[in-house]
């Protein structure tokens, strides 16, 4: 539930909201050119069945599938897309020939679609269940809003859409039950709901290792949304999750590893044409909320949060694209979010005072990224660095620019198989090892990671879970992964390492001694049945070092069922 300290940014965006709609009904204005054909949109039998998910099963195969294309489309590092945006990676599938033609054609039955008041289309979104169980440890695969932890988690979602001119919207809650059963912690130093926390750095991020003694659970709002189009551009409030930055397997700065959070959001509904190129851009604004198990327990304990991405892709070089985040987040403001905060990002990257690190109590993100894919090639390269915090001057920013600095590198290739198959080979490493650190007299005395923070002290999370990747928080990943998709599924397999940490409580602070590393393998079956379909996903892992005790190791067996309805 929102705090009524948020009624002025949900007031504001509907503002734009309202503005857009009624501009949008006039075609004088010029708005039919720039407005969706609502005949046109399709639902699809993928996913909710809705608008496209951010990281959804749909976007990874039109992403896979557009390797393989020539047309030039929208950006997909800015996820969700906008309903044109949404519209021109469909088309894709009517121009091509691929393994899920068959979920793409008119693909919702007449039953969970009607039309209402002419132009008002209602639509039941496709329910989705699943039954996941871990025999040893929670799992830490990018599981959005569901936690899960040791045991069995059962996960529901389902929901309505509607699409009325240019206002489109949906419900799709997500309830969840973990069973949450204890496994062994690592000591944090404190007592009480704080031994729960983080291990290494309890009072500087939000991040419990486990939600309490007993099962724990909770109904969320999911990818529920309302916006609205026009002048090329759309605006919203929203709770569904956001992906931005090229990565697919560890997205350093947003991604889908939380599920979503409470925001308005205002961005281009495609690229724009600015004559030496085509820019893509979105400005969010919402609230972070913390877990019980934060070491803030006093005072506002909600923050605010604004981000900003912008994307290049230069004329004469359609496979490039270029771009830049930024995000600042920091304690909630009496009153609640006005343009000030709304329009944080845009403001100084400088500190105040060579001593102090931050700025007004807050914590910033920076990122930097690059992706190419020439058209048609069925191959892509992405990269992308993180700088967090703030430079103390403009000399320190020159002379470090590394400080407190992460990458992601990946790499994909996909071919269409002479039976019809859609293969793709992917691969991406991720480091969040501080490589270079020298604020305050630091040097490398410890690993510093990054979503921490000395003030905002919930760090770079929401409801106990990381905005961006685990893997970088613990200190570096990578996987490996083949993905089959035919007429009748997909079937892949992934294999992982991960370094969970290499430094705890207790340790010395020159050296590090044990690192917990983690291995493994996931292979994942889905079948097309009917309208739905049905998957099993079976993943082994092996911890080595547990809670960085030498020779403790555990295996782990992750199994994840699940079905999707019409």
């Amino acid at each position: 539930m929102l705090r009524l300290e948020s009624r002025r940014l949900w007031r504001q965006t509907l503002g734009v909201l309202l503005i857009a709609s009624l501009g949008a009904a006039d075609p004088a204005r010029g708005l039919a050119q720039d407005a969706p054909a609502t005949s046109a949109v399709r639902t699809t039998r993928l996913d909710l069945g809705g608008a496209l998910l951010a990281n959804g099963d749909e976007l990874r195969y039109l992403r896979d599938l557009s390797l393989l294309d020539t047309a030039r489309r929208a950006s997909l590092l800015i996820q969700p897309l906008g309903p044109r945006a949404e519209q021109a990676w469909r088309d894709v599938t009517d121009r091509t020939n691929h393994p899920w033609a068959g979920r793409f054609v008119s693909a919702a039955p007449e039953r969970s679609r009607t039309r209402a008041l002419g132009a008002l289309r209602l639509q039941l979104l496709r329910p989705d269940v699943q039954m996941r169980y871990s025999s040893g440890l929670p799992t830490t695969l990018p599981d959005g809003v569901v936690w899960t932890g040791r045991g069995t988690t059962l996960a529901v979602q389902a929901g309505a859409a509607f699409e009325w001119r240019w206002i489109r919207g949906q419900l799709a809650p997500v309830v969840f039950r973990a069973e949450n059963a204890a496994f062994a912690m690592a000591p944090t130093g404190r007592t009480g709901l704080g031994a729960f926390g983080d291990p290494r750095f309890p009072t500087n991020i939000d991040l419990p290792q486990r939600f309490g003694e007993s099962a724990y659970g909770r109904i969320d709002l999911g990818d529920s949304f309302i916006e609205a189009s026009g002048f090329g551009l759309t605006a919203g409030l929203s709770n569904a999750r956001v992906h931005w930055g090229p990565a697919r397997r560890y997205p350093l700065v947003l991604g889908t590893n939380s599920g979503g959070f409470a925001h308005g959001f205002i961005g281009t509904d495609r690229p724009v044409n600015v004559g030496i190129g085509r820019v893509h851009a979105q400005l969010i604004t919402g609230r972070l909320e913390q877990s019980p198990y934060s070491s803030v327990q006093t005072g506002e304990t909600a923050r605010f949060f604004t981000g900003f991405i912008g994307s290049f892709t230069p004329r004469g070089f359609p496979g490039l694209e270029a771009g830049a985040v930024r995000i600042v987040n920091g304690p909630w403001p009496e009153g609640g979010i006005g343009f000030g905060e709304a329009t944080r990002v845009f403001q100084g990257v400088i500190s105040d005072n060579i001593s102090s690190i931050n700025m007004n109590n807050e914590n910033q993100f920076a990122a930097l990224f690059i992706r190419m894919a020439p058209p048609g090639s069925g191959f892509e390269a992405y990269g992308e660095v993180t700088r967090e915090d703030f430079a103390g001057n403009w000399r320190w920013l020159w002379m470090q620019p590394d400080d407190l600095m992460e990458y992601v590198l990946g790499l994909a290739r996909t071919r269409l198989a002479g039976d019809g198959a859609l293969h793709t080979l992917r691969m991406e490493l991720v480091n969040g090892e501080t490589s270079h650190q020298e604020r305050l007299g630091r040097l490398l005395t410890r690993p510093i990671p990054p979503y921490t923070h000395g003030r905002t002290r919930q760090g770079l999370t929401n409801r106990g879970q990381l905005l961006g990747s685990p893997e970088a928080y613990g200190g570096a990943g990578g996987s490996i992964a083949w993905d089959r998709r035919d007429a009748r599924g997909r079937r892949s397999f992934i294999a992982e390492r991960a370094l969970v940490r290499d430094w705890g409580r207790g340790m010395p602070t020159a050296g590090v001694r044990w690192a917990e590393v983690r291995y493994g393998l996931r292979g994942e079956l889905v079948r097309f049945r009917g309208d739905g379909e049905i998957g099993v996903s079976v993943a082994p892992n092996w911890t080595l070092n547990r809670n960085l005790e030498r020779g403790r190791d555990v295996f782990d067996l992750s199994v994840q069922l699940l079905w999707r309805g019409w």
